[in-house]
């Protein structure tokens, strides 16, 4: 008898000990019987197994790797991923099954490549990590807004488009940021279809101590992914570069993102 192939592939990226806390939470959901879940542990500690159970004993698979950077993690999620759509998870994230079932029900019903959630704040339920417009045609520009725990993507149209994290950017490389962002762009250049979904349907903190948000490596990035957007691109840079005056960011910042933007975003993969 064949194997019922998994609706949902939860893949998790984890570091060091951070995986023994995402482990506990997860033996206390319950995930149902339609989805995969996929742990990939950089830096694993010695004393991690290779397979948990949440709370109603689906299978939590831990995936041991001698790289580091979230995007080489994402790739390896990838390349074991057995569900018809993949969620790109951290491990410092909140949800439950309700949000499982109602993703299972919007990705089974729906006709789209990728989705986009909208993540709540755990300190204040009322609150979202980010505003968003409601974007009833979502355009490359919006590509730009989207985090990556917020993406739900059609595994075999990643497959059959091979598409990747560039591993060259993202958290762990010079330029921490930006690799959900061109991901989302190189699948809307392959015709992904988008729909952006109004619904909390994740939690994660909205409390940013600790993080880094600006740097020279973030800036440059930014203003290579900027130089992707065709027509729009330098409009966009003009605005940001204005925005980030106005808001006293370092020189030094915005000379990066000019740099990135006319060095262009090829040269960065």
């Amino acid at each position: 008898m064949n194997e019922t192939k998994p609706i949902l592939t939860l893949a998790f990226s984890s570091m060091g000990e951070r995986v023994f806390t995402l482990l506990e939470y997860l033996s206390t959901i319950k995930l149902g019987d339609k989805t995969e879940v996929i742990i990939v542990v950089q830096k694993a500690p010695s004393t991690l197994q290779d397979l948990y159970y949440s709370a109603d004993s689906v299978p939590v698979k831990v995936l041991k790797t001698k790289t580091t950077g979230l995007s080489k993690s994402r790739n390896e999620a990838i390349n074991h991923c057995k569900g018809r759509f993949t969620w790109f998870l951290d491990d410092d994230i909140q949800f439950d099954d309700h949000h499982i079932n109602r993703i299972i029900q919007l990705v089974s019903k729906g006709n789209n490549d990728f989705y986009r959630l909208q993540i709540g704040c755990l300190e204040d339920h009322t609150k979202t990590f980010k505003v968003y417009k409601n974007v009833q045609t979502p355009s490359k520009l919006n590509m730009l807004q989207v985090s990556s725990i917020e993406i739900i993507a059609k595994t075999k149209f990643i497959q059959d488009n091979h598409l990747r994290f560039n591993e060259n950017i993202g958290l762990g490389t010079q330029y921490p940021a930006n690799e959900e962002n061109n991901f989302l762009i190189d699948a809307w250049e392959n015709g992904a279809k988008f729909e952006f979904v109004d619904e909390v349907l994740i939690r994660h903190t909205c409390l940013f101590e600790g993080r880094l948000l600006s740097s020279k490596g973030i800036f440059e990035i930014r203003g290579a992914t900027a130089s992707r957007l065709g027509a729009l691109a330098l409009p966009l840079l003009v605005f940001w570069s204005v925005k980030y005056i106005l808001k006293r960011e370092q020189p030094s910042m915005i000379l990066s993102m000019v740099k990135g933007f006319f060095s262009g975003y090829k040269k960065y993969c």
